[in-house]
Formats: C-alpha cells, structure tokens, sequence
C-alpha cells in the first residue's frame, strides 16, 4: 500500500518529523501532522480526526526532546489513541495514563528510548500519582497484566536518573 503522509509544519520540524517517520518500523499508510494551534504549553496530541498536532515550541527543548515528542504522538495515532479512545474507549480501564503508557512503551520498542526518557522526565510524578489513585481505588486493570507494564514503563523513564 502506498503511504499518504501530509506534513504542514514549517521547517525545522518537519525535517524532524521526516528524520523520526524514516526510523519507525512501521509504515504509517494515512497521516496528517499540522501545527498545533493552541496557545498552551501542550507539546502534541492525536485530535479527533486522528490527525497528529504538534507544537512548534518543542524545538526549544532540544532536538532529542522534540523527537520524543514526534515519536510519542505517533504511537498513539498508531494505536488509535485518538479523541474516541480517550473519551470513550478507555474509561474502563483508567483512560489517560493507559495510552500514555502505552505510547511510550510502544515508542521505545521503535528504538526512540533516550528520546523519551527526555520528552518525559518531568512527567514521572504525575504519572506516580495517576497510577496510585488508580490503585487507591482498586483499580482492576493495575493488578494484572498492566502491572507489569507499568514497572517497565517506569524502570525506562527513571533509567539514568
């Protein structure tokens, strides 16, 4: 099948964009990356359209945060982490620190591991504390397979700390 990848993003973030999508292992068939047009300090997200936004302002961060960034978003259009799962799918099961979770899981096998213990350092609390009230409330998904999950998500994060 022949890929369908749009980007309109201004250079020098789609040359990283293009650097990222050349080293995935999978072929991306039908993607739309845009330049976010929000005003907050949100660095990217899959849209309801599943259409990949990013923020320009994460190429201030240094390129090995913004490719962090470019990879974890393209995980979750990967695993249809979009507006539906989000909002609907996922309630069950703890939503948010889920497909997070599973982004950056994702994204280390692809071989971007540095790049997103950078893009993510500052986000380990929050995510320590998402998990713990999920299983303050005895949350069932946190006692099984996802358990597991978590230790390695956390072990990858924390890694060279």
């Amino acid at each position: 099948m022949k890929q369908n990848i749009k980007i309109e993003i201004e250079r020098p973030l789609k040359e990283l964009i293009i650097e990222v999508l050349q080293r995935i292992p999978v072929k991306l068939l039908s993607i739309g990356i845009y330049e976010a047009k929000w005003s907050d300090d949100a660095d990217g997200e899959v849209d309801e359209e599943n259409n990949v936004l990013l923020n320009s302002k994460i190429l201030n961060k240094g390129k090995n945060y913004a490719m962090g960034v470019i990879v974890h978003e393209l995980a979750h259009r990967h695993l249809k982490h979009g507006y539906l799962s989000r909002n609907f799918k996922n309630k069950n099961r703890g939503g948010n620190e889920f497909d997070e979770m599973d982004a950056d899981l994702l994204a280390c096998d692809w071989g971007f591991k540095k790049e997103i213990r950078i893009a993510r350092k500052n986000y380990i609390k929050i995510f320590k504390e998402g998990f713990e009230k999920l299983e303050k409330n005895n949350h069932l998904p946190l006692k099984t397979k996802y358990k597991k999950k978590q230790e390695k998500w956390f072990n990858i994060l924390e890694e060279g700390r």
